[in-house]
């Protein structure tokens, strides 16, 4: 199953969670699905993290860049860049559309006092499916 399949799995769930009210897994499951599209866009472009770090931070994260399975090391703060996102061709309301998610994903999982709510999760799966549009990813129909 490749990145893009797991992305729309990821986006059927955060579309489940959403209906039954989970709104804090919902946010999770659809930072999943955004990350991995990325993700899988980077690389259809040839592209690595380590195009988007300094040669000092290449050196400092070393080996944990280097993958020991088929699947690519893209740490989260990586993708979240702005070069990252903008090699993407997100506008600047798709590269916050990925970060408000990523920020969603923090609080739905570790959040004890704050937990992601309907009207916000449902701005974000409306803007998330726009960044799905401009990356070219299918997520609908899995």
């Amino acid at each position: 199953m490749g990145l893009y399949e797991k992305a729309a799995d990821n986006y059927a769930l955060a579309q489940i969670a959403f209906r039954e009210k989970m709104y804090d897994a919902a946010a999770s499951r659809l930072y999943y699905a955004v990350y991995q599209a990325c993700v899988k866009k980077h690389m259809e472009s040839g592209r690595s993290a380590a195009d988007f770090m300094s040669a000092h931070e290449k050196t400092l994260r070393g080996e944990s860049l280097k993958s020991t399975t088929d699947a690519p090391k893209w740490p989260h703060d990586v993708l979240a860049r702005y070069a990252s996102l903008n090699a993407l061709g997100l506008s600047a309301t798709q590269r916050q559309t990925v970060l408000h998610a990523k920020r969603c994903r923090v609080i739905g999982d570790y959040g004890d006092t704050h937990t992601v709510g309907y009207k916000e999760m449902q701005t974000l799966m409306e803007h998330a499916a726009d960044v799905f549009r401009q990356l070219g990813v299918s997520v609908e129909g899995r």
